[in-house]
């Protein structure tokens, strides 16, 4: 399995690992899950870089708009075939509310985990 790791200012989240740091940031906001989802390739098809760059800026217009605590990252994969993507790991809001968004911007799947966790991807409910 490829190696699949998200990077922000503040955190590394990578698939398999638990992040006690980020565990902390969560108890101190008293939730206890926390989610990784991006805008670009909807529905897994490699879209070209400015409609890419456009779909994340609306996204993060709405997350702003929606007053979500958010970090703005870069999901890589040491798989040369996949493509990195900017992405938000966003806190402070529902298994059910990131689905929602999710779904909105045409995403097969999210990342989250609980505090303690491994991180998992989850496929939205339509």
């Amino acid at each position: 399995m490829s190696n699949l790791r998200y990077e922000f200012d503040r955190f590394t989240v990578t698939l398999g690992q638990s992040n006690p740091d980020l565990d902390i940031v969560l108890e101190g906001l008293g939730r206890s899950e926390w989610f990784i989802l991006t805008a670009e390739n909807p529905n897994g098809e490699e879209f070209p870089f400015f409609i890419n760059k456009q779909r994340t800026q609306v996204f993060e217009d709405q997350l702003m708009q929606l007053g979500i605590l958010f970090y703005k990252g870069l999901g890589r994969c040491d798989d040369d075939a996949v493509p990195d993507e900017h992405c938000f790991l966003l806190l402070g809001i529902t298994r059910e509310e990131a689905g929602g968004l999710a779904l909105q911007f045409d995403q097969l799947s999210f990342l989250t985990a609980q505090r303690g966790q491994l991180p998992m991807l989850i496929q939205p409910s339509h």
